[in-house]
């Protein structure tokens, strides 16, 4: 489980921001987030790896511009058999 809170701009609505998802520093366009405005502390569940092992993920958030913000903290899981 992976949990982010929404980002805001003084340009773009929070319902306007996009994200992205880093599986090691790698951009996952394939794996799209459950992120919705109305739910402002979120999280999401997904079932992605390669192979079995450490895979640290990270969001990004992009406004309408397509300004990144800072991405969020890292965190590593580990994918099992």
């Amino acid at each position: 489980m992976f949990s982010y809170s929404l980002s805001t701009d003084n340009v773009t609505p929070k319902a306007a921001i996009t994200y992205e998802l880093y599986l090691d520093g790698v951009f996952e366009s394939d794996i799209v987030p459950f992120i919705r405005p109305e739910f402002p502390n979120s999280s999401m569940a997904f079932a992605y790896a390669d192979e079995p092992g450490p895979v640290t993920l990270t969001l990004l958030a992009v406004d309408t511009v397509g300004n990144k913000f800072a991405p969020s903290n890292a965190i590593t899981v580990t994918a099992v058999d």
